[in-house]
């Protein structure tokens, strides 16, 4: 698996180290939880311009 620099401010930082927070893990959740959000957004806008085309044909 690659490695890849992330940037945090020093106080989240300190704040996720002293309570031993899984940074590594949290980080593939969250880029996870985001991606499936775009995806869906994606394909509801393009369902969207589906609707609009079958709409204008009519």
């Amino acid at each position: 698996m690659p490695n890849v620099e992330v940037f945090l401010p020093d106080d989240l930082l300190e704040a996720a180290a002293s309570r031993d927070l899984p940074l590594s893990e949290m980080l593939q959740v969250a880029v996870r939880a985001v991606v499936e959000r775009e995806k869906s957004r994606e394909g509801l806008e393009e369902y969207i311009r589906e609707l609009e085309d079958e709409l204008s044909e009519k």
